[in-house]
């Protein structure tokens, strides 16, 4: 969002510090209240699949042109929801019963919300889950043969779904937020479904009814990764000190030391320090892997059987 604003013509300010983001692509949900450069702390994250993950898979089992979650949004807007759940079936809200084991903990928010702690909040009221949609939709498609017109209402109830997750979660958070009065600055999306001017268009009426203004990145930076990386670069060479930059100038980094082990899966509390009391912290994440990869290494030292074995367990 910041270098969406910064590249406009003529530039426009960005978003100021502490602002809330909404972080949808196809790797990644998170809620993440940005406090200033480097410092961020995780609300709420997908417990599986990611949103743009779901979005493009869904894409798939209703045989969409491609699979994509634009084409999605394509089929969407000639689709009807509602017509769907009649015709075919009713797709589950996810986590929606979350609210009901937790109507308790919300009795004692509104009452008590001036001692409301941060660091106690219940981890279902922010996080998101996407695999049980998915599942939903592919019962659906298995069970029967759907026509072109109940393929574009099922793209559409399935966007319907993932966007009212994502909207009902960032109203939480922004609840959450006032009742600790902490001053937003802003209210920010970012990733590749960001792109999607639906979900745009209700995260910024949200972003209203908290008087908040409402950050969205320019479509061609959406999912330009170059960009933004380039852009990440240039921010924090700005605060980094001399003596912490030294350590990363070209005569002092050997090429043995940018090796790094590939994971199918980043942890970015881990990297970046994110806080959430039910996670895993830094350093329990950084052992689990140290012991997972000196295990495999072990193994795999053995037979081709133990090899393949080894591989299976890991993928």
């Amino acid at each position: 969002p910041r270098l969406s604003s910064l590249t406009l013509s003529p530039p426009e300010q960005p978003p100021a510090f502490p602002y809330l983001l909404l972080l949808v692509s196809g790797g990644h949900c998170q809620l993440l209240l940005v406090e200033k450069l480097g410092e961020y702390r995780l609300l709420g994250e997908t417990r599986d699949d990611s949103a743009g993950e779901c979005l493009d898979k869904s894409a798939r089992l209703l045989q969409l042109p491609t699979a994509s979650g634009q084409a999605l949004e394509v089929a969407a807007k000639n689709g009807n929801p509602n017509r769907f759940a009649t015709e075919i079936t009713s797709l589950p809200q996810p986590m929606r019963n979350s609210e009901s084991r937790n109507s308790e903990s919300r009795h004692v928010e509104s009452r008590h919300a001036e001692r409301y702690d941060a660091e106690r909040y219940d981890a279902e009221r922010y996080d998101f889950s996407f695999s049980g949609l998915k599942s939903a939709l592919a019962r659906a498609v298995a069970a029967r043969t759907l026509s072109p017109q109940q393929r574009l209402d099922g793209a559409a109830a399935l966007q319907k779904a993932v966007f009212d997750s994502l909207s009902e979660r960032s109203d939480k958070a922004l609840r959450m937020l006032t009742a600790q009065k902490t001053k937003l600055a802003a209210f920010a999306v970012a990733g590749g479904v960001a792109a999607n001017h639906t979900l745009s268009a209700q995260l910024r009426r949200i972003a209203e009814k908290y008087s908040l203004p409402f950050f969205c990145p320019r479509l061609e930076l959406c999912t330009d990764n170059a960009a933004m990386i380039a852009y990440a670069a240039l921010a924090r060479s700005e605060v980094v000190p001399q003596k912490e930059k030294n350590k990363y100038s070209i005569s002092s980094v050997s090429l043995s030391s940018l090796s790094f082990p590939v994971r199918p899966r980043w942890f970015l509390q881990a990297e970046f320090g994110c806080k959430k009391a039910y996670v895993r912290s830094s350093l329990s994440v950084r052992k689990a892997y140290g012991k997972k990869e000196r295990k495999s290494s072990k193994k795999t030292c053995g037979s081709p059987t133990k090899r393949s074995s080894v591989q299976a367990e890991e993928s």
